[in-house]
C-alpha cells in the first residue's frame, strides 16, 4: 500500500500535480481530504485530483465534521467513494481505525 501524508494543502497540491518531491511518487491506493481547509477549498482540491490523469481510478475518501446537502451533491458530482464523518467523542474517534481498515480491505465476498 502506498501511503503519504501532506500535511498542508500547498504540499498536497504538489503531490497532486506530480512536482518538487513528489515529481516520481507512486500513485496511492486511496486519498483521503478533508473538506474543511485553511488555504483552499476541499472542493477545489478535489476538482484537482480528478482532473489529474494520473489519478483517474483512485477512489477519493472525504473526512468532515458534516455532511450538507450541497456537500453531499458536490461529492456525488466529483465520484468520492466515500464520507467518514469525523466523530465527536472518543469512543467514536477509535472506531474509525476500524473504519478506515475495513474500506481498505474492499468489499467482502459473501
Amino acid at each position: 500500500m502506498n501511503w503519504f501524508t501532506c500535511r498542508t494543502e500547498a504540499k498536497l497540491s504538489t503531490f497532486i500535480r506530480r512536482q518538487g518531491d513528489f515529481a516520481d511518487a507512486a500513485i496511492p491506493n486511496v486519498i483521503l481530504v478533508g473538506l474543511n481547509l485553511s488555504k483552499y477549498t476541499g472542493e477545489d482540491i478535489l476538482r484537482e485530483i480528478r482532473n489529474a490523469r494520473h489519478l483517474v481510478g483512485v477512489p477519493v475518501w472525504v473526512w468532515n465534521s458534516s455532511l450538507s446537502r450541497r456537500d453531499e451533491a458536490l461529492l456525488k458530482d466529483l465520484e468520492v467513494s466515500q464520507f467518514i464523518l469525523k466523530p465527536s467523542g472518543l469512543d467514536q474517534f477509535m472506531e474509525i481505525g476500524k473504519i478506515i481498515k475495513d474500506l481498505l480491505a474492499g468489499p467482502r465476498a459473501g
